[in-house]
C-alpha cells in the first residue's frame, strides 16, 4: 500500500473542487438564461391563450376542432342524463307534499332542462365568441398601441429578471485576491451565492410557469367540452355543490387572462419607479425580488381565482422544487465524485511513479501532464463520477422522499445519510487503481529499458562470433541454475523504483517479464552477469583494501 493516510493531501483538491464547483454554477446560469429565452417568447402564449371550439354551421351541419367533436359525443350522453333527472324530478314532486325536498324542486328541474337543451347548442358559438373576446382585450392591456405585438412589457421585465452575473474567475482576480483576500473572495463567493440561488429560483420559476400555464389551458378545455355533463348532472340535487364549484371555476378561468395582463402591466410601472445604478445594488436585487414576484402574481391568477387548484398546485411546487434540488445534489455530487477521483488516481499514480507514499503537488503534476499520468486522471474521473452519481442518486431520493407530501421520511434520512457515507468514500479506490496504473508502466518500462539493453549488448557481440558462443553458454547455464537465475533476478529488482512497495501481484509479472527477456537473449545475459561479477568482486577487493583484518 502506498498510502496509510491521506491527511493533508485534500488542500488543492478542495481548491479545484471548488473552482469546479463554480464552473457548475456558471453552467447553470448559462442554461438558466437559455431557459428564460424560451419562456420569455412563450409566456404571452401562456398566460393568455384560451382553447377553442372553431364553432361554425355549413350546409346546416355543424362543425369544428377536436375539442367540439368530444363537446358533442358528451352533448349526445347528457341527453341520457337528461332521463335521469326526469326521474329525479318525478319524485322530488312527490316528496314536496311531504315536505322532504324544497317547494318547487321538481319545476326547478324540468324548466332548468329546457333551457339547458337550448344552451348546449348555442354555447359553442358563445364560447368562441367569448374566448376570443377575453384573449383580445388581453393582448390589448398588454400593449393598446400595437396588440399583435403585446411582448413589450413582457421583454422589461424579463430584462430584469435574467439579469443573473455570471461568476467570473480570471488571473487578475486571483492576484487581486492575494493582495486582498478577504475583499476580494468575500465579494467573489458573494456574487456565486447570487447567482445560484437567482439561477436556482429563476429555473423552477420557469418550470413552473409551463405547467401552470398548461394546467390552466387544459384544465379550461375540460371544462367547456365537459359542460353539458356539468349543467345536467347539477338538475340533480345531490350532485349540485361540486358542480357549482366547476362552473365557478370557469368563469374565473375565463376572465385570468385579463387580470394576469393587467398585472403585467401594472408590475412593469411599479419595476420603472425603482431606482437603480451601478452604486445602488440593492435597487438592483429589488428589481430582480420584484420582477419574478409580478411574474409569479400574473402566473398564479388562476390559482387564486379557482381556490381548488390551490393543493394540486402546491403539490407540484413542492415536487418541481425538490426536483431541481435533487437534480442540483445529482449533478453536483458526480463532478465532485470525478474531481476526487480523478486526483485519487492521479496521487495513486505519482506515488508509484516516484516511490513514495505522499507525492508532491509537483510531483502529481508531473505525472499528470504525460500521457500514463492523464490516463489515470481520465479513467479515475470516470470512476468517480459513477460513485458520484450513485452517492447523488441516493441523496435525491432521500431529498425527493422527504419532500413529496404523502413520502416516508425515514427512509429519505437513511438513504441521505447512505448517500453521504457513499461520498467520503469516493476517491479511495481510484487511488489504487492509480498504483496499479503507475505500477504496471513502472515494470513496463523496465522490461522495455532490460530489453534494449540486451539489444546492444547482443549487438557488440555479433563482432565476436566465436566468443560469443561462450557467453550464449553461460548464459543457458543461468537459466538452468536457479540460485544463478535468482542472483540475476533480485540485483535487478535493486533497480526499480519503488520495487519494495509493489503488490505482490506486479512483483510477479515484473519477475515474469524479465525471466521472459533473459530467455529471449542468453549471450547478453551471459555477458552482463559476468559483469556484475566482476563488478562485485571489484567492490569486494576496494572494500578489503580500506579495511584490512
Amino acid at each position: 500500500m502506498y498510502f496509510g493516510t491521506r491527511k493533508g493531501q485534500f488542500g488543492l483538491e478542495s481548491a479545484i473542487i471548488i473552482i469546479g464547483i463554480i464552473i457548475a454554477i456558471i453552467a447553470i446560469v448559462n442554461a438558466t438564461l437559455a431557459w428564460s429565452d424560451v419562456l420569455e417568447s412563450s409566456f404571452v402564449r401562456l398566460i393568455t391563450d384560451m382553447p377553442v371550439f372553431e364553432y361554425d354551421v355549413v350546409n346546416g351541419e355543424e362543425t369544428g376542432n377536436e375539442n367540439f367533436q368530444l363537446y358533442m359525443l358528451l352533448r349526445n350522453i347528457s341527453f341520457y342524463i337528461f332521463l335521469a333527472a326526469m326521474f329525479v324530478a318525478g319524485i322530488s314532486f312527490m316528496l314536496e307534499h311531504v315536505n322532504l325536498v324544497p317547494p318547487e324542486t321538481a319545476i326547478n328541474i324540468i324548466s332548468k332542462s329546457v333551457f339547458y337543451i337550448i344552451f348546449f347548442f348555442i354555447f359553442p358559438a358563445l364560447w368562441d365568441l367569448s374566448a376570443t373576446m377575453v384573449e383580445e382585450s388581453s393582448l390589448w392591456i398588454l400593449n393598446p398601441q400595437d396588440p399583435q405585438n403585446p411582448i413589450e412589457k413582457v421583454e422589461f421585465i424579463f430584462s430584469k429578471l435574467g439579469a443573473i452575473e455570471t461568476p467570473e474567475v480570471s488571473f487578475d482576480s486571483i492576484v487581486a485576491g492575494i493582495g486582498d483576500p478577504v475583499g476580494v473572495f468575500e465579494g467573489f463567493f458573494l456574487n456565486v451565492f447570487l447567482a445560484a440561488f437567482k439561477a436556482i429560483a429563476l429555473i423552477i420559476f420557469i418550470f413552473l410557469v409551463f405547467i401552470i400555464g398548461t394546467i390552466r389551458m387544459v384544465f379550461t378545455a375540460v371544462l367547456i367540452i365537459g359542460l353539458p355533463v356539468i349543467l345536467t348532472l347539477s338538475l340533480i340535487p345531490w350532485f349540485y355543490g361540486i358542480t357549482k364549484k366547476l362552473l365557478e371555476a370557469l368563469t374565473g378561468l375565463l376572465i385570468a387572462p385579463i387580470i394576469a395582463a393587467i398585472v403585467i402591466v401594472a408590475g412593469s410601472a411599479y419595476l420603472g419607479t425603482i431606482e437603480t445604478s451601478a452604486e445602488l445594488e440593492q435597487g438592483a436585487i429589488q428589481q430582480w425580488f420584484s420582477a419574478l414576484a409580478v411574474m409569479a402574481l400574473a402566473v398564479f391568477i388562476p390559482v387564486i381565482l379557482v381556490p381548488m387548484l390551490g393543493s394540486l398546485v402546491s403539490t407540484i411546487t413542492t415536487m418541481t422544487t425538490g426536483a431541481v434540488s435533487s437534480a442540483a445534489m445529482l449533478t453536483g455530487m458526480a463532478g465532485a465524485g470525478g474531481v476526487r477521483g480523478g486526483f485519487g488516481a492521479l496521487r495513486g499514480f505519482a506515488g508509484a511513479q516516484f516511490g513514495t507514499e505522499h507525492p508532491s503537488w509537483l510531483e502529481m503534476a508531473k505525472a499528470g501532464f504525460s500521457p500514463p499520468g492523464m490516463t489515470a486522471f481520465v479513467k479515475g474521473s470516470g470512476t468517480g463520477s459513477l460513485e458520484g452519481l450513485g452517492a447523488g442518486s441516493a441523496v435525491a431520493a432521500g431529498t425527493t422522499l422527504g419532500a413529496v407530501p404523502g413520502g416516508d421520511h425515514s427512509i429519505g434520512h437513511t438513504l441521505g445519510r447512505m448517500g453521504s457515507h457513499m461520498m467520503q468514500d469516493v476517491g479511495v479506490q481510484e487511488v489504487q487503481m492509480g498504483i496499479r496504473m503507475g505500477e504496471n508502466l513502472i515494470v513496463t518500462n523496465e522490461h522495455r529499458n532490460l530489453a534494449n539493453e540486451f539489444v546492444t549488448i547482443e549487438n557488440d557481440l555479433k563482432m565476436d562470433p566465436i566468443g560469443n558462443m561462450g557467453n550464449i553458454d553461460a548464459g543457458q547455464r543461468i537459466l538452468n541454475d536457479p540460485q544463478s537465475r535468482d542472483s540475476f533476478v533480485n540485483e535487478f529488482h535493486k533497480h526499480v523504483v519503488g520495487y519494495n512497495k509493489m503488490s505482490d501481484e506486479m512483483k510477479k509479472k515484473l519477475d515474469e517479464g524479465t525471466l521472459q527477456v533473459m530467455q529471449q537473449y542468453p549471450g547478453a545475459l551471459g555477458k552482463m552477469f559476468e559483469n556484475v561479477k566482476i563488478h562485485a568482486i571489484s567492490k569486494q577487493d576496494s572494500l578489503d583494501s580500506v579495511n584490512p583484518t
